[in-house]
């Protein structure tokens, strides 16, 4: 990008950001924007090609915005009315806009990598009966390098568990029968953790008013012996990923025996 085009991307951010778009925001952040013109012209009628965004999306977030419900909207919607304050388009005259994946930086090996993912790639099974529950509630998960989570919030924390290489399992369905009812007798925490040899759950909390619930979820885990549980709220995991997982794994040492 250009000193203009990045100015660009860096205002689009801020609006979105204001507009209550995050979550969007943050997985455009490392995108980019192309004007195919420079600016500051007036469009003449049949120029509008020249006049064309093209927006790079992150590889690792394209389907889950693509296929997303609202994504697609908002971007076209923030963009022209950015656009035009930059661009006087002519009334009969359109922007044109295009969707792609931003290419990844070429590296060394790269055909043996991709070699290696096509080798193993496949479906992903996790989080099966989680997405049932996302279903029932109007939702859909967030796919994620072949995992799936409840939101990006959860995904930026996957982000930093990895980065540590710590084991973790996220949205994985815990069941102790007890009642016989399947609702009753399961639970879903967002991160099942093992570090050095012990065990601790990290909940991604959206409603921090819910003490009740989150204390009886915590409660049912700790029976079975995972005592270390930890809840950060999504606002915290969302802007500070590494902070929180650095605190959760700082606690979890504290159960070692």
């Amino acid at each position: 990008m250009d000193a203009f085009e990045e100015t660009l991307h860096r205002t689009w951010m801020q609006l979105l950001s204001e507009d209550h778009h995050t979550e969007l925001a943050a997985m455009l952040r490392d995108g980019s924007l192309a004007v195919a013109k420079k600016p500051g012209l007036s469009v003449e009628y049949g120029e509008c090609a020249s006049r064309e965004l093209a927006v790079e999306i992150p590889h690792e977030y394209y389907d889950m915005i693509i296929t997303h419900a609202l994504y697609p909207g908002v971007i076209e919607s923030s963009l022209e009315k950015l656009f035009r304050h930059y661009v006087r388009l002519c009334d009969d005259v359109n922007m044109l806009m295009k969707l792609k994946i931003q290419p990844i930086d070429a590296a060394k090996e790269w055909k043996d990598k991709v070699r290696e993912i096509i080798l193993t790639a496949q479906t992903p099974s996790q989080g099966a009966l989680p997405e049932k529950v996302f279903a029932e509630k109007g939702q859909q998960p967030m796919l994620y390098q072949e995992m799936k989570f409840g939101s990006i919030s959860e995904v930026r924390i996957a982000q930093a568990l990895a980065s540590r290489r710590v084991l973790f399992f996220p949205l994985p369905l815990a069941v102790r029968r007890e009642t016989g009812a399947s609702y009753m007798d399961r639970r879903e925490p967002d991160f099942l953790v093992c570090h050095d040899g012990v065990w601790g759950i990290l909940e991604v909390a959206f409603h921090p008013d819910r003490y009740e619930k989150d204390a009886e979820k915590d409660g049912w885990f700790k029976q079975s012996g995972i005592v270390c549980i930890q809840n950060y709220t999504a606002e915290h995991c969302f802007n500070h990923p590494s902070e929180v997982v650095d605190a959760f794994l700082h606690i979890l040492a504290k159960h070692k025996r």
